[in-house]
């Protein structure tokens, strides 16, 4: 652990509990903006009941593909853009 490392947290929903894991093997460290970007991206999968799209590689590589290059740290820019790339992926 260390200001290189990173972790991710969530809930399993059966049995319902708390996970967590720690990575430091990336190769290059993330921004605000894009943990902005991914937390709008599981919340508004959450709210359309559409989480099943992280399992499918081809919809998750077009997603990251068009929201890579977000730098913003401003979260309602985050979201604004979220709900326009789930729109034009199908979501």
């Amino acid at each position: 652990m260390g200001r290189d490392d990173c972790s991710l947290r969530g809930m399993v929903r059966h049995p319902y509990e708390p996970w967590s894991v720690w990575y430091t093997q990336h190769e290059r460290g993330y921004t605000g903006g894009h943990v902005i970007v991914l937390n709008a991206l599981f919340g508004q999968l959450t709210e359309a009941k559409a989480l099943d799209r992280l399992g499918d590689p081809e919809w998750l590589g077009a997603a990251v593909a068009e929201l890579s290059s977000y730098t913003s740290r401003y979260a309602p820019k985050g979201n604004r853009l979220m709900t326009e790339t789930l729109q034009s992926l199908g979501v």
